[in-house]
């Protein structure tokens, strides 16, 4: 237990202060707020999970409970075990959740930056043509596997866009159009 409080403004500070995995929040509390409507503040703004605990089971709390989304509902008198069980499930289930959250992000992302992800495909693979031209320079030997095109498209420069979630993913490439002085095996000089 991280914490305790006896209002909702309280339970809601606290909640921010300390980011705890789970509250466990009675409906009924004092001050202004219900702990319902202090649960749907937490859930909202800081997506912990809340697990009622109350005595009261009636139609209309329960009607309001749910609109907190909560993860457990323990009706009171209770064991400790009903409060084990449903901590568990509640961590659980938030954990799935969490899990989902982020793969669907990622998924999103992904989907929203394809372009990007072609567009460095297509210049990694000129980046590593021009790398064994060079080498065939240098040796003064042809190479004996060229590089085929991915795609026969006009290149697209590399754009600040590679920033998002492609950046982690290729080190940068440097601009293939600036000068560089070769020699070749003879001793001659190559420029490309």
């Amino acid at each position: 237990m991280v914490a305790t409080a006896d209002n909702g403004d309280k339970a809601i500070e606290l909640a921010k202060k300390h980011k705890p995995d789970l509250a466990l929040m009675d409906i009924m509390i004092k001050g202004d707020m219900t702990g319902i409507e202090a649960a749907g503040e937490i859930k909202k703004h800081m997506d912990i999970p809340v697990v009622f605990l109350t005595a009261y089971a009636d139609e209309n709390t329960l009607s309001k409970a749910k609109h907190a989304e909560p993860h457990g509902y323990i009706l009171k008198p209770f064991k400790e075990v009903d409060i084990q069980t449903a901590v568990e499930m509640a961590l659980h289930k938030h954990g799935k959740e969490l899990e989902l959250k982020n793969e669907a992000d990622f998924l999103r992302t992904m989907a929203e930056h394809k372009e990007d992800a072609s567009a460095m495909v297509h210049a990694i693979h000129k980046e590593q043509a021009l790398a064994m031209v060079r080498a065939e320079l240098l040796a003064g030997a042809p190479a004996e596997d060229p590089p085929k095109p991915l795609k026969s498209r006009p290149s697209q420069p590399i754009t600040p866009r590679f920033a998002g979630p492609w950046a982690s993913l290729v080190p940068p490439v440097e601009s293939a159009s600036r000068a560089l002085r070769l020699r070749s095996a003879e001793g001659d000089s190559v420029s490309s």
